[in-house]
């Protein structure tokens, strides 16, 4: 566990957090007063980072050798793992002001004509916990539809008993028992595939995922499911804004 990549993130992550608690009530409405919450990106236009609370990470994904793409370059640097940890205090901390501070960022997004619809992708980078679970369905109860992914299939089965979009994240070091619990509850998969000669199961895959090694794919598997952005990039070298969207 000390070895493995995602734990080491997630303990500079953990020293922001603690910095975050310790802030008195006044310190703390200064801190948040004209924050940005929601991060934007090319692809899902608005997500909600959060900390590596990745204690369900494969062995291929965040191991010690692991591929994941949030565990290093720009989404490993000092900055996001900061706004990480805040995220993660202000929604423990004021969870209704969270709340209004999300729906205001996406309401203006929509309203300006970035976003087609109130939307938004949980866990841009990093991964949710049940602890999340209460915010994340009172947001989805405000009539912003959730989407997202996780390695949890405890988690993923709650989300998607709740009526919030979900994927059950993987790859070919996820033990099969996963498989069949995600498949058991209808759970859509996300399969992230290690090379031209790994399929992903037949049975539930709804995309798959070449793994992006220095922010570039250099090979993708032959599937029905691979994901068209991403195909997009390998062909052309680029990808369409808000892609993630379609």
């Amino acid at each position: 566990l000390n070895n493995a990549k995602w734990s080491r993130v997630h303990k500079q992550e953990m020293a922001f957090i603690a910095h975050f608690k310790n802030l008195n009530e006044n310190d703390w409405l200064k801190y948040i007063k004209g924050k940005k919450v929601l991060s934007t990106n090319c692809d899902t236009v608005v997500s909600l980072d959060l900390p590596h609370y990745c204690s369900h990470a494969t062995p291929d994904c965040g191991g010690e050798n692991g591929w994941c793409y949030t565990l290093s370059g720009r989404l490993s640097t000092a900055v996001r793992l900061q706004k990480a940890a805040f995220i993660d205090v202000y929604m423990e901390r004021s969870p209704e002001l969270f709340i209004e501070k999300v729906g205001n960022e996406i309401d203006l997004l929509v309203r300006n004509g970035l976003l087609p619809y109130p939307n938004l992708r949980y866990c841009g980078s990093g991964e949710l916990t049940e602890s999340h679970l209460p915010i994340i369905l009172k947001l989805s109860n405000k009539g912003i539809a959730l989407w997202g992914f996780t390695k949890s299939i405890n988690l993923a089965v709650k989300l998607n008993n709740a009526g919030v979009g979900v994927l059950f994240s993987c790859d070919k070091s996820t033990l099969r028992a996963k498989f069949a619990q995600a498949i058991k509850f209808n759970i859509p998969l996300a399969y992230t595939s290690s090379g031209v000669d790994d399929h992903p199961p037949a049975n539930r895959t709804f995309v798959t995922f070449p793994i992006h090694k220095n922010g570039y794919v250099s090979e993708v598997v032959d599937t029905p499911s691979l994901c068209p952005k991403v195909l997009e990039e390998y062909l052309n070298g680029k990808r369409l804004p808000g892609s993630c969207q379609t």
